[in-house]
Parts: C-alpha cells; sequence; structure tokens
C-alpha cells in the first residue's frame, strides 16, 4: 500500500506536465468543476491524499516531508467545505482568467511539489 504515496506524486507530476503542456486543458476542466457540485470533488481528494500521506509517511524516506504535505492537503479539503459555494465558483474563475503562462508557472510549482514527494516517498 505504500506505493499509493508514489503514484500519487506521479499523478501530481503528470497533471504538472499536462499543465505546463497545454494549459487550455486545465481552463476546460477548471470550469468543468465550476457546475453544481463538482467543486467539492477536489476537496474529497484532498482529504482522502492528507489522510493516506498521514498513514504511510513513517514508510518513506523522508517522512517529514509526506507528513506536512499531507498535513497541507487534509487542512485544504477541510477548508473548501467551510468556503461558501460562491465564493470558490469566484475562485475558480479567477484561476480561469490568469494567463497560459501564469498557469504554466503554477504548473512548475505542481511539479516540483510532486517530484518532491516522489523522492521523498517509499523506498
Amino acid at each position: 500500500m505504500k506505493a499509493v504515496i508514489w503514484i500519487i506524486g506521479a499523478l501530481i507530476v503528470i497533471e504538472a506536465a499536462i499543465i505546463i503542456v497545454r494549459p487550455d486543458i486545465y481552463k476546460k476542466f477548471i470550469k468543468f468543476l465550476t457546475r453544481g457540485r463538482m467543486l467539492y470533488i477536489p476537496a474529497v481528494v484532498a482529504v482522502v491524499v492528507g489522510i493516506v500521506f498521514l498513514i504511510y509517511a513513517r514508510e518513506c524516506s523522508i517522512p517529514w516531508i509526506i507528513i506536512v504535505f499531507g498535513l497541507i492537503a487534509a487542512i485544504k479539503g477541510v477548508a473548501i467545505f467551510l468556503v461558501k459555494g460562491e465564493t470558490l465558483k469566484e475562485t475558480l474563475n479567477w484561476l480561469h482568467e490568469r494567463s497560459n503562462m501564469t498557469l504554466r508557472l503554477l504548473g512548475i510549482l505542481a511539479l516540483a511539489i510532486g517530484a518532491l514527494i516522489l523522492y521523498a516517498g517509499p523506498r
């Protein structure tokens, strides 16, 4: 089961690469999330990822990094549920309006985070 951390890190790297290469695809995904209750899917995913990271952190080569990202993910997921839906939609619309270059820069940050998770993950 500890391979789940590696899989999550790999998925983050893949997502980041897509954002860097094709930010228009990410913009379509953002628009998709603004429909109905789709806003809360990332929140559920974040809570689950956070819990998985916290459970398997001690099996990783650098556990404190996985613990930090696990706490951030879990807190982010819970915080999304505490914010009004309209505010979430406004935030996603704001992100959708950013330039492709800005999204690419965010993709580079996500790529670095994914690579760090892969590096700190289970050996």
